[in-house]
């Protein structure tokens, strides 16, 4: 029971940085978003930031709750047609083809410019920080499927035969990772990194480096780093518009 605020995920580290930005005068939201971005890098099986984030916030200030809509969406040219073109009879259940337009990042930016109080550099450094410096690969807290080093095993042919570059993340030197294995995440974190300069270079107000971050991660040079991995890894020619 918490008598000044009260925090719950998946992973401890990311309810203890939830506690840590209340602490630092943040609201429920801000907390929240800090939260789910570190979870993002805990347990990037269940999503993060390309993946999606719909959520309720409730005010009880007011009475009203609010919806965001963080669902992922189709992209405009993955019609029918267009992946019978490509020689599929259906759309395929992973990989690049059968991803959407990421959508967590949107939504908890959103959130963090509607109902926070905070910036992102802020709320995502926390984040950043267990991409860059790593944690240990951890055990589930529901059973042996619930953890990331359960899901990189059963993932771990597809990664070493058609996803090279996730196989060098979550396969170093060809091996499996073992549950207390510091896991880092580097390119994540360079990833954090380039939406917190973006912010910082972003000239006027609290919400001018938010949709400055928005900007770089759906229309900037993030944006056409995803388009060129997807046109490489994935074999077929896209275009992001």
């Amino acid at each position: 029971m918490g008598t000044h605020g009260m925090v719950a995920t998946e992973h401890y580290l990311s309810a203890l940085i939830g506690v840590q930005v209340l602490k630092q005068g943040g609201n429920a939201v801000d907390a929240a978003v800090a939260a789910i971005f570190a979870e993002g890098v805990l347990n990037p099986h269940m999503h993060t930031l390309g993946g999606e984030s719909p959520m309720l916030i409730y005010s009880a200030d007011t009475g009203q709750v609010s919806a965001i809509n963080g669902n992922t969406a189709a992209a405009q040219r993955a019609t029918p047609e267009w992946f019978a073109q490509q020689g599929f009879d259906l759309i395929p259940g992973d990989g690049l083809l059968a991803a959407g337009v990421p959508a967590a990042f949107g939504a908890l930016v959103t959130a963090l410019e509607r109902f926070g109080t905070m910036t992102l550099a802020q709320v995502a450094t926390p984040a950043m920080e267990l991409a860059r410096d790593g944690f240990p690969m951890h055990p589930g807290l529901r059973g042996p499927s619930d953890y990331l080093a359960f899901s990189i095993y059963h993932q771990q042919e597809k990664f070493r035969d058609r996803w090279p570059t996730s196989a060098q993340l979550y396969l170093p030197q060809g091996a499996l990772p073992a549950v207390g294995d510091v896991f880092r995440n580097p390119d994540l974190a360079q990833t954090f990194e380039r939406l917190l300069q973006a912010e910082r270079a972003a000239a006027g107000d609290r919400q001018a480096g938010l949709r400055a971050a928005l900007d770089a991660f759906y229309r900037g040079d993030i944006a056409r780093q995803i388009v060129d991995f997807a046109q490489r890894e994935g074999g077929c020619s896209i275009s992001p518009t």
